[in-house]
């Protein structure tokens, strides 16, 4: 799904780009939360990047573990 939302950016194409946010958002969780938010500052998802802020903010413990045991 990268992949794909990093060229629909590249060739502007918004029903994939959005389609592809709506699907990392689906599939957020502790592990995988500031990569998607890292992500999403990176391809210019702004709404995305709202949703993860807010999901790392609301389960930081739970985000900060996952952390450790890497």
């Amino acid at each position: 799904v990268q992949s794909l939302l990093t060229a629909a950016n590249l060739f502007d194409i918004k029903s994939i780009k959005d389609a592809c946010c709506r699907y990392m958002e689906w599939q957020m969780d502790d592990a995988n939360s500031i990569g998607i938010y890292c992500f999403s500052d990176t391809h210019d998802c702004g709404e995305l990047k709202k949703i993860a802020h807010k999901y790392i903010l609301d389960k930081f413990s739970k985000v900060f573990i996952k952390i450790l045991n890497w």
